[in-house]
């Protein structure tokens, strides 16, 4: 399970690592630079720490690598995406965009619209509806 950024960081991995059983997004990244640098600028600071960056153009420089483009394809373990329609801090687009470069069949996308809660980053409006959703798609496949 890969949450916020670490959204990213799980089908990263999926992408190389083909042994799990299920990978769960919750909250789906594409791209840091992309998603968290240019959609969220309040990160930057903390982007300029976790990077080792001196300022923001070198944090820019090496955040530009950190995308899925080209990875998804290699992804063979079902998917299960939960993203917030209003999410602030990473467009829901990033979410679409993971989903549909991803070309395994058992895959699942999941929008949580402001009428249902779970609208918002992480769904952390609604944890009492899409934590069990998410454990009962993780229940089916791991029988």
């Amino acid at each position: 399970m890969g949450v916020s950024m670490a959204g990213y960081y799980v089908m990263r991995a999926a992408a190389f690592e083909h042994r799990f059983k299920g990978v769960v997004v919750w909250g789906a990244m594409y791209s840091i630079y992309e998603d968290l640098w240019l959609h969220y600028p309040p990160l930057r600071r903390q982007l300029r720490w976790i990077t080792g960056s001196n300022d923001d153009e070198e944090a820019a420089a090496i955040l530009r690598a950190f995308t899925l483009e080209g990875l998804l394809g290699k992804v063979k373990t079902p998917v299960l995406i939960t993203h917030g329609a209003e999410d602030e801090m990473v467009p829901l687009s990033s979410a679409q965009r993971t989903y549909d470069e991803l070309r395994m069949a058992d895959k699942e996308l999941r929008i949580y619209a402001a009428n249902e809660g779970g609208e918002r980053h992480i769904n952390i409006d609604n944890w009492s509806q899409v934590i069990p959703t998410m454990a009962d798609w993780l229940v089916a496949r791991l029988r």
